[in-house]
């Protein structure tokens, strides 16, 4: 029997959920918004494992591997470059919140020398940042290594062509003022694996035990990140067809569209843990959020789930925007153009 868990990681994922005006209703890309930020180790360090080249990325990350992280910034005309919105990335330690915990407007340059700064900093981005993270921190106290090695959290700041100005976005957020025109998002990076970071943290003198509880947590891997390869897309309740994401397809007005993800086997990572003497097979769960470029009617998507159901009742373009993560927060996302005649 396979069994779904949910994910484990050392740090997790924060996304500024509420930092940004809200729509209604919520899927409709009325305005700039960022959706999603992927991250995935685009060259190992000296720690854990030797990655498979043939395997997709992990998003699990470990000291002095070099990071990509990639947001997804989508408005009502489409995918939107956010090197256009002069971005300010950052960097900072513990959980989310960097920019309401410091002076945010006298951001220093990073110096990435250990993995989690004590104060947020500002690293060089465009579209995406790529960075080598810094090393573990060496303790004297046995029992504080584990405790100062926290996951550290990146991000950004920008702002939209009709939002007042990036500096004056980073100004907003400390100020605790509205942040309507100002895109921000922060993801907290996942350590892992569990395993690996016990290994080196015992290797810097590091001692643990580890309860019998999470004893299982050993035995899973590195994360890897799905892909978004294919879509199914039925009308009216018919046979569906398979796409390529960003394809353009003609439906009838009228007419209910159904669209789901299909995932390869390599989308889906699948281990073997033990609890209680027993092995049990484990597969992560996707789950995804749908996004339509205008309202349309009828549209049905529970949360989490991987269709939409939706009726293209005029005759105007729409676009269909997917994400999908898995439980232990690895993303990926792909759209497709819809034209109703």
């Amino acid at each position: 029997m396979t069994h779904r868990v949910a994910g484990h990681s050392i740090g997790f994922v924060a996304l500024c959920a509420a930092c940004t005006p809200s729509l209604d209703p919520p899927w409709v890309l009325a305005r700039d918004r960022e959706l999603a930020l992927r991250v995935e180790v685009v060259t190992q360090g000296p720690y854990g494992d030797t990655l498979d080249p043939e395997k997709p990325t992990t998003n699990e990350v470990l000291p002095l591997d070099t990071v990509l992280a990639r947001p997804l910034i989508v408005g009502p005309d489409g995918i939107i470059p956010l090197r256009d919105l002069s971005p300010q990335w950052y960097l900072c330690g513990g959980n989310g919140n960097c920019l309401l915990r410091a002076d945010a407007t006298a951001l220093r340059p990073c110096d990435l020398e250990f993995l989690a700064p004590d104060e947020p900093c500002a690293l060089a981005g465009a579209d995406s940042l790529e960075f080598k993270l810094g090393d573990f921190l060496p303790a004297e106290d046995a029992d504080a290594v584990f405790l100062i090695n926290r996951a550290p959290t990146i991000g950004f700041v920008a702002s939209a062509d009709v939002g007042p100005g990036t500096e004056a976005c980073i100004d907003r957020i400390a100020e605790r003022k509205s942040l309507e025109g100002c895109l921000w998002m922060e993801r907290t990076l996942s350590l892992g694996s569990l395993s690996e970071v016990v290994d080196a943290l015992t290797a810097l003198g590091g001692e643990f035990e580890i309860s019998e509880s999470l004893a299982p947590l050993l035995d899973v891997p590195r994360n890897h990140n799905p892909a978004v390869s294919a879509f199914s897309v039925s009308v009216d309740g018919g046979e569906p067809d398979l796409y390529a994401p960003e394809a353009t397809i003609t439906v009838p007005v009228g007419a209910t569209i159904t669209v789901s993800y299909q995932p390869s086997d390599s989308d889906i990572d699948r281990y073997t843990v033990e609890i209680d003497g027993e092995k049990i097979d484990v597969e992560d769960q996707l789950q995804g959020r749908w996004f339509m470029s205008r309202e349309v009617a009828q549209l049905e998507q529970a949360l989490g789930q991987t269709s939409v159901v939706w009726e293209a009742s005029r005759a105007d373009p729409v676009t269909a925007y997917f994400v999908v993560h898995d439980d232990r927060r690895a993303e990926a996302w792909g759209w497709l153009h819809f034209e109703p005649q």
